[in-house]
């Protein structure tokens, strides 16, 4: 072969593969448009509801008001009275037979990449989710929901992840430059993303211009670690809506190191800024059975629910990694853990606000039952169940500035609510199987949260999938106006 063909040939491999991408983006993207699965459940006629004789759950206070009725109206709890008050002419009375309420579940921190995944929270408790690493997809979807258009968990979702060069992935912004990330600050708010989701491997410069556009603009903010960084102090976290994971205070701060001896010091370094943390115990958890159990583990999770063009995705990048592990390595991720519940129950100690979040959607972690995982692996950690509730209800409704709609049983809130057979005061495994669940004022009885669970499996398919994941790597190209 000449050197002038040789050099036609590579400049072609190139230009075909352009080409190759510009005709999947053609095609695929619209199919992501397009694609919306015909069994969502519908939003049926709003009713009138007396859910008499229960037990009422006091998220505030960890305590029960018994014997009550509760009359909703709308999507709106009208009133909070004693059991057996006459229910007005044409409501549906629904005795409670000295069941329990509580508000319905909010998962502070998840990974969503399929509409099927905001039913299945429905199916246990969770009402509302806050998905941390948005796309394009993500404003659709909330979009539909707040429309009535389908029935499912309130979507609160943050910006794309912006992360620094050394560790950002294809789903992530990567920023280097201060004016670069308040511009983007700016546009994701301009888009109506719900929140700013800010990465651990920001250059300082990067960070502090983030954080001050975001301050400026009322835009919150949700950092990955619950640290500055290894030259700025906890103290310039100040104010963000939430920290995430407590695994990356053992990695950052304790530099993995075992110490509990310095552990009060770090803590005490966080309390002065009074934040919210997601200790996100129930990913270490999954990754830490998958290798320890192997094969065996993954065999007991329910991967039919997952978006398998997604599913793919976090093996290869992530699962994989863990179903391959040494065994020293899982002995090692045995101990972490354990210390991980050990750092946990001593932020609830110090009275540091925690909130749920199972980092749902990572590895091969299902919609809805991770969050229950995750509550019950704080419960393990030591803490109540009254706190625990708390920091899946009130904390929640607290951080994203909620309350006067969410968080606690009082008339006037929306009608979100979890009914069950035994106290979660007494163990709050006990949420995990609902008798009821209550979804904006529609009912949703046993037989439709099981039909909720069925429904689950039939997910979007590659094409559209992929076609999502591309569209949302197209909007990236094109930089936000400075």
């Amino acid at each position: 072969m000449t050197p002038k063909r040789l050099a036609i040939r590579i400049l072609l491999w190139p230009l075909a593969a352009l080409l190759l991408l510009a005709v999947l983006l053609l095609a695929a993207i619209p199919a992501a448009w397009l694609d919306k699965p015909q069994d969502l459940p519908p939003m049926p006629h709003l009713q009138v509801y007396a859910l008499d004789n229960v037990h009422l759950v006091d998220v505030r206070h960890g305590t029960l008001i018994r014997d009550q009725q509760l009359l909703i109206s709308g999507t709106r709890i009208h009133a909070v009275r004693p059991a057996g008050t006459p229910a007005p002419s044409g409501a549906v009375r629904i005795d409670g037979e000295g069941r329990y309420v509580s508000p319905g579940l909010t998962d502070m921190h998840v990974h969503i990449y399929d509409r099927k995944e905001l039913v299945l929270n429905l199916a246990y408790g969770v009402t509302s989710v806050r998905n941390l690493r948005g796309l394009p997809m993500h404003l659709r979807w909330r979009r539909e929901i707040n429309e009535r258009q389908w029935l499912g968990a309130t979507l609160y979702t943050s910006s794309p992840a912006l992360d620094g060069p050394d560790y950002a992935h294809a789903l992530q912004e990567v920023v280097t430059r201060p004016e670069q990330a308040r511009a983007l600050v700016r546009h994701y708010r301009d888009k109506g993303y719900d929140l700013v989701k800010l990465y651990g491997y920001l250059d300082d410069d990067v960070l502090l211009a983030a954080l001050d556009e975001a301050r400026q603009l009322g835009m919150p903010v949700a950092k990955h670690a619950p640290h500055a960084g290894p030259r700025l102090p906890i103290a310039a976290l100040r104010g963000l809506q939430s920290l995430e994971h407590v695994e990356d205070l053992f990695q950052g701060p304790l530099q993995y190191r075992f110490d509990a001896e310095a552990l009060p010091d770090v803590i005490r370094e966080l309390k002065d800024i009074n934040p919210y943390i997601t200790p996100t115990l129930a990913t270490f958890n999954h990754l830490t059975e998958l290798s320890d159990k192997k094969q065996g583990y993954l065999s007991t999770q329910p991967i039919d629910r997952l978006n398998p063009f997604y599913c793919v995705l976090n093996h290869v990048f992530g699962a994989q990694r863990w179903l391959e592990a040494s065994r020293e390595e899982a002995d090692w991720n045995l101990k972490e853990r354990d210390f991980l519940l050990r750092i946990t129950a001593e932020l609830d100690r110090a009275g540091i606000r925690l909130l749920v979040g199972s980092d749902a959607g990572t590895m091969y972690m299902s919609a809805g039952l991770s969050t229950h995982e995750e509550m019950q692996l704080m419960q393990r950690a030591g803490l109540s169940p009254a706190r625990i509730l708390a920091a899946a209800t009130w904390n929640p409704a607290q951080a994203m500035g909620l309350t006067q709609d969410y968080g606690s049983i009082d008339a006037g809130k929306y009608a979100d609510l979890v009914v069950t057979s035994r106290s979660p005061l007494e163990d709050i495994a006990h949420l995990q199987t609902p008798w009821a669940v209550v979804k904006h004022g529609q009912w949703l009885d046993a037989a439709k949260l099981e039909e909720f669970k069925r429904s689950a499996t039939r997910t979007s398919h590659w094409y559209p999938s992929l076609g999502r994941l591309l569209e949302d790597l197209m909007v990236r190209l094109i930089p936000p106006n400075n």
